[in-house]
């Protein structure tokens, strides 16, 4: 006679034996979490895996709701704030396609106008409302750019968390807002954060670097400054040195190339009375030389004027990254390029309009959080990977 099967069987992951040919009164009772016929603990998992999925997908969606209702402030509050000069700022693009921009200077920044005009030969509508969607693609565009940005800074931390930092960064951008905004401005905020979040990187895609430069050329003459951190990343991290040595003299110089050839090309003459050809206050192929006017709009300035709260703004930004000098000593060519940006915006810029220093807003929340390249070691932790 046979012994009698056992009365209990405990599925521990382990192959439970074929008992088919057992009558049913001779087969172990089943209980949760031993032996199913249907493999429950699989279904469990396979159940657990798509609530996950799900969960991730509704969360995703909540992300992109706030920063689109983000957005509708944002856009809202642009409005606000630029009430008595929106027609002449929708006018810009229009004014640089047609080579007629209020200075020299403005003629090499071609992104952003010729996307406009773009948009007004494939849409037939007229400039100003091509000129108003494109502003507002761009805030969106801008917002969801940030958010990226913000969240590989803190990759740990959950969306909300993230979404309160973008609420913050918002609120920068338009703290040190002027009257006056510009097509290029969109790009001064966006792309400091895709070059950010490229440094971030262990290794850095030459591609993708080299299309950022592009872009950035494109957008406003700040991109000759990649070259220069180039050339200062390549003395203060000697990882392939001279390949970051010649790439940097050789983006510099076709980048200076680039802004003098457009300028001197598609600038016709301005559309400001009596300026005309824009001739008496060339420098560098159109700049302006404001480094005088800088110091003496600072040394007259009034105590309860609106200037000395916008230089207790820049004294704050400043003294809030230097208090995370830890981020600013573990990457010191981004400090340095914050600098140069800083310089050419106090000697090429007039101070008075705040918006000049937009790109230097997502240079703080770098050092604010610790900057630096990651390593791979980083990463893997931040990812849950080994």
């Amino acid at each position: 006679m046979s012994p009698e099967p056992p009365l209990l069987i405990f599925n521990s992951g382990r192959d439970i034996p074929d008992m088919s040919h057992l009558d049913s009164n001779s087969r172990p009772i089943s209980i949760s979490g031993a032996y199913s016929e249907t493999n429950a603990p699989h279904e469990s998992l396979r159940v657990s895996s798509t609530d996950a999925r799900h969960d991730r997908r509704r969360t995703r969606v909540a992300i992109v709701s706030a920063i689109f209702v983000i957005c509708l402030f944002d856009f809202r509050l642009f409005r606000y704030l630029h009430l008595d000069q929106i027609y002449s700022i929708l006018d810009i693009p229009r004014q640089i396609y047609e080579g007629t921009p209020h200075w020299r200077a403005f003629q090499n920044r071609v992104l952003v106008p010729y996307a406009v005009a773009g948009v007004v030969k494939a849409f037939h509508v007229r400039p100003r409302e091509a000129a108003l969607l494109v502003y507002f693609l761009l805030t969106f565009v801008g917002n969801v750019v940030a958010y990226r940005f913000l969240k590989s800074l803190r990759p740990s931390n959950p969306g909300q968390e993230v979404l309160r930092d973008l609420v913050v960064f918002n609120f920068l951008i338009f703290g040190i807002s002027h009257n006056w905004f510009y097509p290029w401005d969109f790009g001064e905020i966006i792309l400091p954060c895709l070059l950010l979040m490229m440094v971030r990187q262990p290794e850095m895609s030459v591609l993708k670097f080299a299309a950022l430069f592009v872009v950035w050329i494109l957008n406003r003459e700040t991109g000759i400054l990649l070259g220069a951190w180039l050339v200062v990343d390549a003395i203060v991290r000697p990882y392939q040195k001279w390949k970051k040595l010649i790439m940097g003299v050789v983006m510099m110089t076709v980048g200076l190339l680039v802004v003098y050839e457009l300028r001197t090309i598609l600038f016709k003459e301005s559309s400001l009375p009596g300026v005309g050809l824009d001739l008496e206050t060339r420098v560098l192929g159109g700049n302006h030389f404001c480094l005088p006017l800088n110091a003496d709009y600072l040394l007259k300035m009034e105590l309860y004027s609106k200037e000395v709260f916008n230089v207790l703004i820049l004294l704050a930004l400043g003294a809030f990254a230097w208090a995370f000098r830890r981020g600013i000593r573990k990457d010191l060519s981004v400090f340095a390029l914050m600098l140069l940006m800083f310089a050419s915006d106090v000697t090429f810029g007039g101070i008075q309009e705040m918006r000049v220093f937009y790109h230097l807003i997502p240079f703080v929340f770098f050092f604010a959080y610790g900057g630096g390249r990651r390593t791979p070691a980083e990463i893997g932790r931040a990812t849950g990977q080994r």
